[in-house]
């Protein structure tokens, strides 16, 4: 990502590109997990591309939908969760690009009743600097900065109670959470870019994430069609069960044991 490739400075690249680029080729495989990540590996470090493994990550078994209204209700009181709200979970870095989302949602926010912006995500640096452009758009009102989301947070209720799960990233090596809210039915709207069709498909609807249009009429179609918005549900239940922990955490193992036994 070229913004933190010049952070890194001139030392800080030669180190990765001699130390990264020495492991890479003295190890007897490499696994990563995604087909974007492998091709960054043998364009960056001239791997050939037989010696990578690609292995997805796995999707925690607690990541499902939230029926349980006491569950819910102990969430919405914690977080003063709105009725209706698109949301987005992660840190904000600047290769999150969440103010894309968040210009987004100005534009469609009068179009749909009652419709709130849900940020999930540390409120460090990085969040506080997102919540002074919030503040100057005048969307601080309708925009709900949650803080750092744990596991004793429940972000699967989180999840489930979302109407659409927005996530407008511009590099990931996987991008898991889009499938965390596929796997909770909640419809996801996620950028184009990088490994993140990999994983979503066409369990979701993948848009150019710097078109502020393009993002918000993709929003409006799910908010505005309910037909439409319960096919991506299903669809993207479907999907994440293809992901869960125990079929990935299986592929590794034995990765490793037929490694291991080629070694002997």
């Amino acid at each position: 990502f070229p913004p933190y490739l010049r952070e890194l400075g001139i030392f800080g690249r030669i180190y990765y590109a001699t130390f990264g680029r020495t492991c890479a080729h003295k190890a007897i495989n490499i696994v990563t997990d995604s087909e974007h990540a492998k091709g960054d590996i043998v364009r960056l470090w001239r791997v050939m591309p037989e010696k990578i493994t690609v292995i997805p990550l796995g999707l925690a078994d607690r990541y499902a939908p939230v029926k349980d209204k006491e569950r819910c209700a102990q969430v919405i009181k914690n977080f003063a969760l709105p009725e209706r709200y698109l949301l987005y979970l992660g840190n904000f870095k600047p290769h999150k690009n969440v103010i894309s989302l968040v210009r987004s949602f100005a534009r469609i926010k009068e179009e749909v009743k009652g419709l709130k912006l849900v940020l999930a995500g540390p409120l460090d640096a990085h969040g506080e600097n997102l919540r002074r452009q919030v503040n100057e758009l005048g969307l601080d009102k309708d925009v709900i900065f949650t803080g750092m989301i744990r596991e004793d947070d429940l972000p699967e209720v989180i999840l489930s109670l979302a109407d659409v799960f927005v996530f407008p990233s511009l590099y990931e090596g996987f991008g898991i959470p889009p499938l965390e809210a596929m796997a909770c039915g909640t419809p996801v709207v996620a950028s184009n870019l990088t490994a993140i069709p990999e994983v979503v498909k066409d369990a979701g609807l993948l848009v150019n994430p710097l078109n502020i249009e393009e993002l918000a009429r993709a929003i409006l179609s799910l908010l505005n069609n309910r037909d439409l918005h319960g096919s991506y549900s299903k669809m993207g239940l479907a999907r994440s069960e293809q992901f869960r922990s125990g079929q990935t955490a299986g592929r590794l193992y034995r990765h490793i044991i037929q490694l291991l036994e080629a070694q002997e």
